[in-house]
């Protein structure tokens, strides 16, 4: 396993620029290694960028895991890469939910219940409905009494 000291003299082939990771990827000169193939490596990013696993990632890009896992040893960046698409794409996730709460009352009551369940989670027991419909057949029963009360 190389580390950050030896990776540094080594000579850089090409490097691929990140926009949602905060670290560019600084691929590392070698005579036959598969990721001398910029296609494949740039395939690798774009499938860390829309959340695959590193098996999906590894078919996309046409390697194999034990491939992928070796050029994580000697590119250990990838591995942050990887983590930072992956919170992009929860953060982008998250804003497109709270955008959409603003104008979609149900996505908020959603959101309320999923979040803060003690407070706005749904209530266990009858609905409002039956439980208004329960009311009303006990008012039924109750004036029904009355007047037989008051016809005797």
């Amino acid at each position: 396993m190389l580390n950050s000291m030896t990776a540094k003299k080594q000579k850089i082939a090409y490097m691929i620029p990140q926009r949602v990771a905060e670290h560019n990827l600084e691929v590392i000169h070698s005579a036959n290694a598969w990721w001398m193939d910029q296609v494949k490596v740039s395939q690798l990013v774009a499938a860390f960028s829309i959340d695959m696993t590193i098996r999906e990632a590894c078919i996309h890009a046409g390697i194999t895991e034990r491939q992928y896992k070796y050029f994580a040893e000697i590119h250990p960046v990838i591995n942050e890469i990887r983590k930072d698409c992956r919170a992009w794409l929860r953060f982008r996730a998250r804003k497109t939910m709270i955008d959409g709460m603003l104008s979609n009352p149900r996505l908020a009551m959603r959101y309320l219940q999923m979040t803060e369940p003690e407070e706005w989670g749904r209530r266990r027991g009858p609905s409002p409905a039956a439980m208004q419909k329960k009311l009303n057949e006990q008012m039924k029963e109750h004036v029904a009494r009355d007047r037989e009360e008051y016809s005797r």
